[in-house]
């Protein structure tokens, strides 16, 4: 197939070779070159568009690719380079050495001014004359009553273009301009200046462009000048004007200092140099500065709005400095005009309703210690981003930042999303009242059609379930589900105390079922009853879609069963007896023909008929007794009036099909022995195999209650309800049902311990786990029945075990030398040695004095600079050696001297962890193997994990490194605003969902975050 596609390919090419015309080498290219296209080949409207006028020079060339590149098939504009570089290929220009440039020619703007390919314009101008300059430069300050007449011929008789020798780009030095129409030596010029010959200076007084008064004279004049007063200032020495003192010394002679003695003074009017702010003759601007009050501060002050600003105060932004500081001095700090509390008011005021002002910085007048005077990188001048400000003050309220449920504005910092950042009437400042939930109901609306309401939804009471900023629990909450519901709904919890309860409603998992809003149905419910019921119980529904509903379940799981819980088995309202005849009453005649002259017994429809559907009309369960399945009711029921006692171990008749030999054995199962077959087992049909009505593991809790026997370590079969996996049914011949040969049912599972040693544990070696081990659940580690010392001691004398050991301390701790199921020596120690206990004790132990901590980092230093970082597991434990409570201070089995797996080690303290992930649909595979991802001692990490969330799973799972959802330092959780990492959705430990998500990856992870 591949060599047919190949020859398919060569032929096409073959094909086109031959439309090609023929050529010779040496004309190939230029024949090639006149048949390649141009640009207006394709582009005719633009030859057109762009002949008029100026021409750029490549356009009037019609050299197009001369700035742009060809594109091709696709279409676009694709210039060879960016501006300004592309136009200096052609139009080189030097800015160095320049006392002016023009700020778009600085910035690299050339098409600000200039068109790229035609204009009717001198030089490409985008627009004509002064009409361009205007564009920028405003109007009119060129246009006020009295306009200098050489403006009328342009700006460019008197400025450059691009850069210029001389400031404000003047072509010539401005004296040199000023006399090509004005001599200074003029009579009447000389008369106009008090006989004072004028060479240069000229705009010192003069507006070069226009002014309101004649002469062009600037809008603030010195008052001397104005009066002619020019000797008051200057003498005149043959007509050339000189100045009678230093010039900032003059000034000083009428502006006498006013400054207080305990006032700042403005460093330049503290100095005495009056010009480095003010103009001598004239100015365009109050107070005659010499320059716009916002360039002459920042001449200084530049670092005031240095940098990127997303918010700036009007003042600063309008160059109004002296809106607020006072220009020479103040008795306040930074020149202030007023005092701190005061100054911001005159324009930001208190108007409002009465206590409006609630917030203290606003109320105390401390505005500056949230904003920012001139500029900041944030909104309103924020001193940072909104949330960190905030917190910043309320501590009590940045903690909650750790928790795992966050309101989405709290995480996102949008505090002024609810609380109004200077005050509010209500309390907490917030923009809306919380009566009726009208904050809330702001961004979450309340639903349009549901039909009954939850009360405290429907009063507006959302802070009686939920917190305002975050929880630990699901939706805001810090309290489980039930326990919020059951503050409430008290007469509910007291259900609790009835022998059989409801999962749910035992695990206070209200929501489970119930809205707790409201919804359509009755008492809430999410769902129409049985639709609800059919999400946890599936194998009904299932069994609904296979076979045939009982049509009393179609209608209702409450026709049967209450919700929370009750005292008959299955949550049923009545006996089974009573709510079968609710719907089928029968008179005994009639029940015992229907079943071949057979009476049932009273409550005993539902041994034979499944209650809630079947494969067929009868509703029988599908595991069926033989006899009962082949309708030979006189194999147990010989006179077919029913059995006249009730069928047991003393009775033949079961041990007609069954040999006696399983229910024979020096131990028998109590029920088996006292009890009828039938309180484990239904005799007809039942829904599961060995015709038992319940899971095997829920059949032995009727009986074996576990909750009274819970320990600190469980045992895992037992907690996982697998109780047939230790213990016989029926009979045995050892103790408690459990299997003669008790090791090899142990090894089953703890296969890591089948070992054989050259000198085995005498209990060990008989198999004899029960010696020191508990079967169910111990309150010490491995389920020992006690402490080392009172598991060893009843077998091995105190006083040999002393004769055996060089010092007198109390027996205890045994197993930290000691393999307790074998070794190679008859001491059994173990096989790694720590190295001071192979020298002696000595080098630990110190007479009666204990071994601390200290004593142990003294060698393990590496160890001890764990010991210094953020997380540490070197905590003291009640004997005052945090090492040992996960190591064996004289043996182990492993070079890290660990007392046990480090699962198993882990689990002496964790147990906790490992009982609220116990039994998870999803488990990581690795979740036993604590130290592939936690650090055994300390670490910086939350958790002491190796690394940040993302190093560690991406370690193995590479791919998901690299996609999905976003995750690293730049990508913050909302909910805490930390780093974005894989444990954020995923609990590694095991969870109910798929991936180990924390909650239900379709809908409700997902709005943890993006809930708008």
């Amino acid at each position: 197939m591949k060599k047919r596609r190949l020859c398919l390919l060569f032929l096409c090419l073959l094909a086109l070779a031959a439309c090609v015309p023929g050529s010779s080498p040496g004309t190939a290219t230029n024949r090639a070159e006149q048949q390649r296209k141009s640009c207006l080949d394709c582009h005719k409207e633009m030859e057109a568009k762009f002949e008029s006028g100026k021409v750029h020079q490549p356009v009037a060339d019609r050299n197009c690719l001369a700035c742009h590149l060809p594109h091709g098939l696709i279409g676009g504009i694709q210039l060879r380079q960016k501006a300004p570089a592309l136009c200096q290929t052609c139009h080189q220009s030097k800015q160095s050495g320049k006392a002016s440039i023009h700020k778009p020619f600085a910035d690299g703007k050339c098409l600000v001014c200039h068109a790229a390919h035609n204009s009717e314009n001198q030089n490409l101008l985008t627009k004509p004359g002064k009409e361009l300059c205007f564009s920028c430069h405003a109007k009119g300050s060129f246009t006020r009553q009295y306009v200098h007449a050489a403006l009328e011929k342009g700006c460019s008789l008197c400025h450059l273009s691009h850069t210029g020798k001389q400031a404000n780009l003047l072509i010539q030095a401005e004296e040199t301009l000023c006399r090509q129409c004005h001599d200074p030596a003029s009579p009447a010029i000389t008369k106009k200046h008090q006989g004072i010959s004028i060479s240069k200076g000229c705009s010192g007084c003069h507006n070069p462009h226009s002014a309101a008064s004649p002469g062009l004279l600037k809008a603030t004049m010195h008052q001397p000048v104005l009066a002619g007063q020019c000797q008051q200032c200057h003498n005149s020495t043959a007509g050339t004007p000189t100045v009678k003192k230093k010039a900032n010394t003059l000034c000083l002679d009428c502006h006498k200092s006013s400054a207080g003695a305990k006032e700042l003074r403005h460093p330049p009017y503290r100095d005495g140099k009056c010009l480095d702010c003010h103009a001598a003759h004239g100015s365009e601007f109050e107070a005659m500065l010499a320059r716009p009050a916002a360039q002459l501060c920042q001449s200084c002050h530049a670092d005031l709005t240095k940098g990127k600003t997303a918010s700036e105060h009007s003042p600063s932004k309008e160059g109004n400095c002296l809106a607020c500081h006072s220009g020479h001095g103040s008795a306040r700090k930074n020149l202030l005009k007023a005092k701190e509390e005061e100054i911001c008011l005159p324009c930001h005021s208190k108007s409002g309703k009465e206590g409006a002002m609630t917030h203290a910085p606003a109320r105390q007048g401390k505005c500056l210690l949230c904003h920012h005077p001139h500029a900041s990188e944030s909104a309103h001048l924020m001193r940072g981003s909104e949330g960190p400000l905030c917190l910043s003050c309320h501590q009590e309220t940045a903690r909650q930042k750790n928790k795992l449920s966050q309101h989405r504005p709290f995480g996102d910092g949008q505090c002024s999303a609810c609380h109004a950042p200077h005050g509010a009437p209500g309390a907490s400042m917030l923009k809306a009242s919380m009566n009726q939930g009208g904050l809330c109901l702001s961004c979450h609306s309340k639903s349009k059609s549901d039909a009954t309401r939850h009360s405290p939804f429907v009063q507006g009471k959302c802070q009686l379930c939920h917190n305002a900023h975050a929880g630990n629990g699901q939706a805001l909450a810090d309290k489980e589900v039930g326990e919020i519901c059951l503050e409430c709904h008290q007469q509910t919890g007291t259900t609790l105390q009835t022998k059989n309860i409801h999962k749910p409603f035992a695990d206070k998992d209200c929501s489970a079922c119930h809205a707790p809003h409201g919804s359509n149905e009755a008492n809430d419910l999410i769902k129409p009853d049985p639709t609800l019921c059919l999400g946890c119980h599936q194998d009904i529904a299932k069994a609904w879609q296979e076979g045939n509903p009982h049509q009393a379940a179609v209608d209702g799981c409450g026709n049967c069963h209450v919700g929370h819980g009750a005292n008959s088995p299955g949550l049923l309202k009545k006996t089974v007896g009573a709510l079968c005849q609710g719907c089928h009453p029968m008179q005994p005649e009639e029940l015992t023909a229907k079943h071949k002259g057979i009476k049932p017994g009273e409550d005993s429809c539902h041994r034979c008929h499944n209650p809630h559907g079947g494969a067929e009309a009868k509703l029988l369960y599908r595991k069926n007794h033989p006899p009962f399945a082949k309708g030979e009711c006189q194999t147990c029921h010989p006179s077919g009036s029913g059995l006249t006692k009730p069928v047991g171990i003393a009775d033949k008749l079961c041990f007609t099909c069954h040999e006696r030999k399983s229910f024979q054995g020096q131990v028998v199962h109590q029920p088996v022995k006292e009890q009828p077959c039938s309180i484990c087992h239904n005799l007809h049909a039942a829904p599961f195999d060995k015709l038992l009505p319940f899971p095997a593991s829920k059949l032995c809790l009727r009986c074996h209650d576990t909750r009274k026997k819970e320990k600190r370590f469980m045992h895992q079969p037992y907690t996982d309800g697998r109780c047939l996996g230790c213990h016989s049914a029926h009979a045995s011949e050892a103790s408690d049902l459990l299997p003669a040969n008790l090791a090899a049912a142990c090894f089953s599972c703890h296969k890591e311990q089948e070992k054989s040693y050259s000198v085995p544990h005498a209990p060990f070696k008989k198999g004899q786990c029960g010696s020191c081990h508990l079967a169910h659940g111990s309150d010490n580690l491995q389920l020992l029945k006690g402490d080392d010392e009172k598991i060893c001691l009843p077998c091995h004398n105190a006083a040999s075990v002393r004769g055996s050991h060089s010092f007198s301390l109390p027996i205890k701790g045994c197993l930290t030398c000691h393999d307790p199921h074998g070794g190679t020596s008859k001491s059994m120690l173990r096989k790694v040695l720590h190295a001071p206990f192979k020298q002696g004790c000595d080098g630990c132990h110190q007479g009666e004095q204990a071994v601390t901590t200290e004593v142990c980092l003294s060698c393990h230093q590496k160890v001890q600079k764990d010991y210094l970082l953020i997380h540490s597991h070197l905590t003291d434990n009640a004997a005052g050696n945090g090492c040992v409570s996960c190591h064996s201070p004289h043996a182990g089995n492993d070079r890290m001297l660990l007392a046990g797996t480090p699962a198993r080690v882990c689990l002496r303290c964790h147990q906790d962890t490992a009982d609220r992930h116990r039994g998870k649909a999803s488990r990581h595979q690795k979740s036993n193997e604590c130290l592939s991802c936690h650090r055994a001692h300390g670490g910086d990490a939350p958790a002491m994990l190796k690394g940040d969330g993302n190093t560690i799973c991406s370690g193995c799972h590479e791919s998901q490194g690299t996609f999905s959802h976003p995750v690293g330092p730049k990508v913050l959780d909302p909910r805490n605003g930390q780093m974005m990492t894989c444990v954020s959705c995923h609990d590694p430990k095991g969870t109910d969902f798929p991936y180990q998500l924390k909650l239900n990856g379709e809908k409700e992870l997902c709005v943890q975050c993006h809930n708008y």
